[in-house]
């Protein structure tokens, strides 16, 4: 199998959208934070844990707790963390097992690597298999310093930068 890890300068770098472009269907992108939007799922059904739009996340706030849905998947996914450093990576590593062995994808993209522990334990989980690291540049990405995103950019095999015309078309879509 073929896995494709990108990382990036922060938000609105162009991660997912990279992966579309590298991938024929959404059924060979991964994400780190549909793990932790899965959980919330099981907890908040009503509401939609997967929409990525920045507004939706910093704006919406879930009834019960008084707290915005970005707070919810950062809490969370901060809070197992703490507990186990590495359970996002061992579980990422599992589904991308998964998709490998049972699903037989022969290209996978996992669009959200932020931690270099994390980048580091899946790629020794995963040594047998062809391993590219991408990191996605663009100098207008809003910055995320609770992120490694500096660090990881330096262990990328290639940088891709996003040209500035590229920002409309994103936009468009």
């Amino acid at each position: 199998m073929k896995l494709i890890m990108i990382s990036g300068d922060g938000q609105g770098a162009g991660k997912t959208f990279l992966a579309r472009k590298l991938t024929d269907d959404q059924s060979q992108i991964f994400s780190i934070v549909n793990l932790v939007r899965a959980q919330l799922q099981m907890k908040y059904p009503q509401y939609d844990w997967y929409n990525k739009a920045p507004e939706y996340k910093l704006q919406t706030v879930v009834a019960n707790s008084k707290k915005t849905i970005m707070q919810h998947l950062d809490e969370l996914g901060r809070g197992k963390k703490k507990e186990d450093p590495l359970i996002w990576a061992k579980q990422m590593v599992d589904v991308l097992q998964y998709a490998r062995d049972i699903d037989k994808q022969h290209t996978v993209v996992l669009d959200d690597i932020r931690f270099v522990d994390e980048y580091e334990y899946i790629k020794k989980s995963l040594s047998a298999e062809n391993i590219l690291h991408l990191h996605a540049s663009y100098d207008r990405a809003k910055p995320e310093p609770l992120y490694e995103n500096e660090k990881l950019r330096q262990l990328a095999d290639y940088i891709v930068s996003r040209q500035k015309h590229a920002s409309s078309r994103i936009a468009e879509q």
